[in-house]
C-alpha cells in the first residue's frame, strides 16, 4: 500500500508467487502528489487488510505477520491518533519494523528516533533502504513457523507415458526434492495419477518423503505398477472445460508451478500455459529433454533457483 494524504492498497494482501509479486508492484504502484504523509491512516488500512484478507490463526497457532512502514519522517501532528494506530495493528502485527529515507530537503533530525518510538523498538528500525535490505530478513528467523515451504511433484502412471518415463519422474523428484532438503521446515509431497489417483498428496518431512518416494520406485522397477490404461486428461481433450477450470482455479493461488510435458499427441494447447500462469521457463517439453541428468539441469536453473530464494 501507498501513502501520501490518504493511503491505498495498490497490491492486496494475497498470496503471490515472488515473481508476479514484483509484476504487480511494477504495474500497479504510482507516485501520488500529496503533501503529507498520512501514516495513521496507512496504519488503519494494514490492520483492515490483514483482518479480511489475512491467514488467519488455526488451533492455537498464531501466524507470524510482519510489515515495513517507509517513511521519511514521522509527523508530530495527530501523533496520539498515529500510535492509537499503530497501537491496534500491534494486536494482529508481532512485527512492525520501519525504515527512514530521504526526502527532497533530506533525512530531519531525530527522525529515526520518532520512528524507533512510534514502532516500539529501536531493532526493529533502519536509517536506510540499504541497512533494512539486511536487516529486516535477519528479525525473520525470529519467526516461529511451523513450516515454510512445499515442494510438490505429480507425476503420471500410466501404460502412454511408459515405463522410462515413469521411473524417470520419479528419480527427478527425488533428485529435486534432495538437494533443498536443507531445513526440517521443508515439506514434500508425490501424487501419482492415471485412471484414477494413486497416491494422495500428503506433505511429509524430506526423510518421511524420501522413504515415501523409495517404495514407489520399487513398485515400478519390479512390477511397472500402477500402469493405467489411461489418464484423466484423456477425458479432458473430450471436454476441456472442466479441466480449463481446474487449471484456473489452481492458478488463482499463485503458486509457482513447473510442468514436464511428456505428451506427444492430444494433449491441450492452454491448459499448460493457464496452470503455469504463463511464466517463462515453467513448461518444459520432455519429448526434446528426455534423459534425468539434462532435466535436473533445466530445473535446477528454473524451479530450483525460484526455490532457492524461499526463505526458511
Amino acid at each position: 500500500m501507498v501513502l501520501c494524504d490518504n493511503a491505498t492498497v495498490t497490491v492486496p494482501l494475497k498470496q503471490y508467487s515472488r515473481t508476479d509479486f514484483l509484476n504487480q508492484i511494477s504495474y500497479n504502484i504510482s507516485y501520488g502528489d500529496g503533501g503529507d504523509s498520512n501514516v495513521t491512516a496507512a496504519l488503519s488500512l494494514a490492520f483492515d487488510e490483514f483482518s479480511a484478507d489475512g491467514t488467519p490463526d488455526e488451533n492455537g497457532y498464531h501466524v507470524p505477520r510482519l510489515i515495513v512502514l517507509v517513511v521519511n519522517d514521522i509527523s508530530q501532528f495527530g501523533y496520539k491518533n498515529t500510535v492509537a494506530a499503530m497501537d491496534k495493528l500491534k494486536t494482529v502485527v508481532q512485527f512492525p519494523t520501519g525504515v527512514i529515507i530521504p526526502g527532497i530537503p533530506g533525512i530531519p533530525s531525530g527522525a529515526q528516533d520518532r520512528l524507533a518510538a512510534l514502532i516500539g523498538n529501536e531493532n526493529y528500525t533502519f536509517g536506510s533502504l540499504d541497512s533494512a535490505a539486511t536487516g529486516i530478513p535477519t528479525l525473520t528467523n525470529n519467526l516461529n513457523c511451523p513450516f515454510c515451504s512445499n515442494l510438490i511433484f505429480i507425476c503420471e502412471m500410466t501404460v502412454a507415458i511408459g515405463y522410462d518415463q515413469k521411473l524417470e519422474c520419479l528419480k527427478l523428484a527425488q533428485k529435486l526434492a534432495s538437494v533443498t532438503a536443507d531445513n526440517e521446515k521443508k515439506r514434500y509431497a508425490i501424487g501419482t495419477y492415471g485412471v484414477k489417483i494413486y497416491n494422495n498428496i500428503q506433505l511429509q518431512t524430506f526423510s518421511d518423503f524420501n522413504e515415501t518416494i523409495n517404495k514407489l520406485i520399487d513398485t515400478v522397477t519390479t512390477d511397472n505398477q500402477p500402469n493405467g490404461g489411461q489418464t484423466y486428461l484423456a477425458s479432458a481433450i473430450r471436454d476441456p472445460n472442466p479441466a480449463m477450470t481446474a487449471a484456473r482455479k489452481v492458478a488463482s493461488l499463485f503458486t509457482d508451478i513447473y510442468v514436464l510435458d511428456e505428451s506427444r499427441i492430444g494433449s491441450l494447447t492452454n491448459l499448460w500455459p493457464t496452470l503455469t500462469n504463463n511464466l517463462p521457463g515453467h513448461i518444459v517439453n520432455g519429448t526434446v529433454t528426455s534423459d534425468n541428468d539434462s532435466l535436473f539441469a533445466t530445473f535446477n536453473t528454473t524451479l530450483l533457483q525460484d526455490y532457492r530464494q524461499i526463505q526458511c
